[in-house]
């Protein structure tokens, strides 16, 4: 397994996720971090639509996406 890349920031805490910013050759990328398993997805769909594919799970936060 590959080691998860170094957070430099979170942009927002939500239920069962985190949006996080990570340096990746020398500019900043969003991903979402799921807190159950703790590994981190690039893929904007994944980001947009708050989903971890390592736990097949939608996360919701109460608010319109």
């Amino acid at each position: 397994m590959t080691p998860q890349p170094t957070v430099h920031g979170v942009l927002k805490f939500g239920i069962g996720y985190d949006l996080v910013v990570v340096m990746e050759r020398s500019r900043l990328v969003l991903g979402i971090r799921c807190q159950t398993c703790q590994r981190i997805s690039f893929h904007p769909k994944d980001i947009d639509e708050r989903y971890c594919g390592a736990c097949h799970v939608f996360f919701h936060d109460g608010s319109m996406l």
